[in-house]
């Protein structure tokens, strides 16, 4: 397509703002977005519930052959921005500023919260810089923030920037 020709990604996103499909219709937007030559697919939907979570993270393990991005939306849906990511998800969503969808949660929230989760995940989450060069300026490899953190897309009401954590 035309983003390949470029050396852009092509990223197809549904969005569903009433309801999480069931499996079959969730796998059908990956086909559909298979389809279509998109390198990445973006699904997001409303969350009512656990059974939402988990046809959304069976849609995760489930689907290796192209790249996923699976978010949640609304009150029920937090567990989608924090541990989707380790399922497979590439990449999360947090505001900064206002929120842009249901259940966006502040950027400073969502960082710490992810830090959280990547330190006590990590086993050399306990290991203190050894140069001071190391604790004023971390690089990716030793920051608690590395690679076990996914990239976070912050949204503001005017622009969309990514902001990659360790990738």
């Amino acid at each position: 397509g035309l983003a390949r020709a470029a050396g852009k990604l092509a990223i197809a996103s549904f969005h569903d703002f009433e309801k999480t499909p069931g499996d079959a219709e969730l796998a059908d937007v990956v086909a559909r977005g298979r389809a279509l030559g998109a390198d990445v697919v973006k699904i997001a939907t409303a969350v009512a519930g656990p059974c939402d979570l988990r046809s959304l993270a069976r849609l995760l393990v489930g689907t290796d052959d192209i790249g996923l991005i699976a978010i949640g939306m609304g009150d029920r849906a937090l567990a989608t921005r924090l541990l989707f990511p380790a399922l497979g998800s590439l990449l999360t969503y947090a505001h900064a500023g206002a929120a842009t969808a249901p259940g966006q949660i502040p950027l400073d929230e969502m960082h710490s919260l992810l830090r959280r989760c990547a330190t006590r995940a990590s086993p050399q989450s306990h290991s203190a810089p050894s140069t001071q060069q190391e604790r004023q300026h971390p690089s990716p490899a030793t920051s608690s923030s590395s690679s076990s953190s996914p990239p976070i897309c912050c949204s503001t009401a005017s622009s969309v920037s990514a902001t990659a954590t360790g990738r």
